[in-house]
């Protein structure tokens, strides 16, 4: 594009290209490129005499200086910039420039200048609705506030940039307001709170290249830790914040750089070297000031009339406080004169309200003893006819008696009747135990040889199944927990190599036992077969190919909607396969219904897996039969990946609470580092422990494989 632009002259398309390359490098941390592409920039508006064009070209030139730490330079173009959008009314570039400016300002600790500063772009910003500088210039005095110490006001402007920014989708903002919020919270001694907002900043900044902010919050996570006193992390986020400001040019950021690692290294009680990097921060030091102090004085004397604009508002500011200060003693003499009369009023109301509850508790006091006197009364009379019902109660116990007497009488012939016949009953009774007991020994001998059986059919299905020392001669680092829920298990796993392709996989077939164990071998079996017969390495393509065999081998036949027969026609298997090219370390994933979960080896920290989701449909006959889904991920060695059924997530306690899902996730998160043998145990011994005296629900995989 740039080629055509020179060809047809289109110096319109031309500025704009260099100005787009020029925020490009800016973003990325390349500075000096981005400064040669808003001069070419600036040179083509000037020959064309778009003043507002100009006005905001000399704000990004100004910012790159600022951020080299060429400070008189910086204010230099930014002042400059300020005069052209003065003179055209240009409200837009006037709310950005008196941003830049008090940044600079800022940066010198000048934070009254930089505050004022601010109150004026914010009044042009808010004038203009200018959405993308307000959430900026709420973060902006959230840096000032922290400074001051000024922490909850700090807090408050903060959250109102991440509201806004957040509202705009603005990345680029998003992070840089978490790294002042960083920032505030070590001032406050929250280390770790510090280190989150730290690690959120970094992650965003990262993933999309914006380096030059990247750089600052390397520092800044490099300061927390030296307060922790975890000096090698310190020096590490440290070093890294010098290698990018040596390589970008960033003096300012040089000097806060080494600085820093000179206090490591004083805290590790190397002086010598502590020493080295004091020197070295010193120099940069004398190097940004001995440039900028001569020429900030011409900049001041060129700015005169912004400086006496400055001079003329704060002496209206300081009007508006002296009004705010009397408006605030009278509205204290009217607090004072409140609080007296309603103090007055209540002790008068007080006063009343003792009287009246003294005057309650004697009229309740003799009510109650009324009522105890009235209580007793009742309780004697109520004695008296209790003994006489007695009398009486006694009386016709006597008669009861004497008539139970006689019925006894009669029931002991009733009883010597019964007796013969219950000895009958007994001999009939014999008889019977002995052909319970007879039918009882031939169920066991049946279900014994059942048992065997099945037993046998384990040690088939145990075979099929690939052994971990073979699982480890492909991948190294791996394991299997594995465990039924009967004997034979309706979940296997699977792995092999070919023609440079890893391919493993997880399943999860329908029912439990012996029908799920069928299946599983039957899976096993057709696996086998696409890879060794039809060479077939592509995720998705295997599924559809086991989809197929199986349809065809269990009869499921589609009648226009629904599949015909009984529910058996639905017979099959959920599956997680993986195919990993071992030369472009591409992983293909396709799922049915079964996700896989992938812990990136990044180095920061950050134990949030990537979820990859499945096709919500079977292998097998279904209503939705479409193709599925190839995913295709870039791996490194160490990442660690997870294949895994339900069973995991789905068991009881002994409480009746389920595991879950959010529960698995999290006990990955916490061990995705260690060997596959110790996140094993650690599976295992979870597992026991959760289900305690609980019967398992369903047949439990989890294969953890790393890179």
């Amino acid at each position: 594009m740039e080629e055509y632009a020179h060809e047809h002259n289109d110096l319109i398309l031309l500025s704009y290209i260099y100005s787009t390359n020029g925020a490009i490098y800016h973003i990325k941390g390349e500075l000096n490129c981005a400064l040669i592409s808003y001069q070419a920039s600036l040179q083509i508006e000037e020959q064309s005499g778009n003043s507002m064009l100009q006005a905001s070209l000399l704000n990004s030139i100004g910012t790159v200086y600022t951020d080299m730490g060429y400070f008189s330079n910086g204010l230099k173009n930014l002042y400059n910039g300020l005069k052209i959008a003065e003179q055209n009314n240009d409200r837009l570039n006037q709310s950005n420039l008196l941003y830049s400016i008090s940044q600079v300002f800022l940066i010198q600790e000048e934070f009254d200048n930089s505050q004022y500063l601010l109150n004026q772009a914010q009044g042009f910003a808010r004038n203009i609705q200018n959405t993308f500088l307000i959430p900026r210039i709420h973060k902006a005095m959230g840096d000032i506030l922290a400074q001051e110490e000024k922490y909850s006001e700090a807090t408050f402007e903060y959250q109102q940039a991440l509201k806004r920014f957040s509202s705009y989708n603005d990345s680029i903002g998003i992070a840089n307001t978490y790294s002042g919020m960083g920032s505030l919270s070590c001032l406050q001694g929250r280390y770790k709170e510090s280190l989150d907002y730290f690690h959120k900043s970094i992650g965003i900044q990262s993933r999309n290249g914006y380096q030059k902010d990247l750089m600052v919050s390397y520092y800044g996570a490099a300061k927390v830790f030296s307060c922790m006193n975890i000096l090698d992390k310190a020096l590490l986020y440290a070093s890294k914040s010098m290698e990018f400001a040596q390589q970008f040019n960033m003096l300012y950021l040089q000097y806060q750089s080494a600085d820093i690692i000179a206090n490591i290294y004083e805290q590790k009680g190397d002086y010598r070297t502590a020493l080295q990097w004091v020197n070295k921060s010193k120099k940069v030091h004398d190097s940004i000031f001995s440039i900028n102090n001569t020429r900030l004085i011409v900049q001041f004397e060129n700015s005169y009339e912004v400086e006496k604009l400055i001079q003329k508002q704060r002496v209206e500011q300081e009007k508006k406080d002296l009004l705010m200060e009397e408006q605030g003693k009278r509205n204290l003499m009217v607090r004072r004169y409140l609080i007296f009369s309603s103090l007055l009023i209540f002790l008068t109301l007080m006063a009343t309200l003792y009287g009246y509850n003294q005057k309650r508790k004697h009229s309740f006091l003799l009510q109650e003893q009324n009522e105890e006197i009235k209580t007793q009364n009742e309780e004697i009379k109520s004695q008296n006819e209790e003994i006489e019902t007695q009398r009486e109660n006694l009386f016709l116990l006597n008669e009861e008696l004497l008539q139970k007497n006689e019925v006894i009488s009669r029931n002991l012939e009733e009883i010597k009747k019964h007796r013969n016949s219950l000895a009958n009953l007994a001999w009939e009774l014999q008889e019977r135990t002995e052909i319970i007991e007879k039918q009882r020994d031939e169920l066991f001998h049946q279900k014994k040889g059942i048992t065997d059986s099945i037993i046998y059919a384990e040690r088939i299905q145990r075979a099929l199944l690939p052994p971990i020392e073979d699982i480890k001669h492909i991948f190294s680092d791996a394991f299997v927990f594995h465990r039924p829920k009967n004997i034979i298990s309706g979940d296997f796993y699977w792995v092999n190599e070919i023609r440079g392709f890893k391919l493993f996989a997880v399943a999860d077939c329908t029912g439990h036992g012996v029908p799920g164990g069928i299946m599983s071998m039957l899976g096993m079996a057709f696996l086998n077969d696409i890879l060794n017969k039809e060479y077939i390495t592509k995720s998705s393509a295997v599924l559809e190919e086991m989809r197929d065999r199986i349809i065809h081998s269990l009869r499921q036949y589609k009648n226009d909607i629904i599949v015909e027969g009984c529910s058996e026609s639905y017979d099959g298997m959920d599956m997680a396969m993986c195919a990993l090219n071992t030369k472009t370390m591409e992983l293909q994933y396709s799922g049915a219904y079964l996700p896989i979960y992938i812990f990136k080896n990044n180095g920061n920290g950050s134990p949030n897996p990537i979820v990859v989701r499945e096709d919500r449909m079977p292998v097998s006959q279904h209503i939705k039969t479409d193709p599925f889904f190839n995913h295709s991920i870039t791996v490194e060695p160490g990442d660690m990946i997870y294949l895994f059924s339900d069973g995991y997530s789905d068991q009881f306690s002994h409480d009746g609470n389920k595991f879950n899902i959010s529960r698995f996730r999290n006990l990955l998160s916490s061990i995705y580092h260690l060997e596959g043998e110790k996140q094993h145990e650690i599976l295992a011994n979870t597992f026991e422990e959760w289900k305690g005296d609980h019967f398992q629900v369903d047949d439990v995989l989890v294969m953890g494989i790393r890179i």
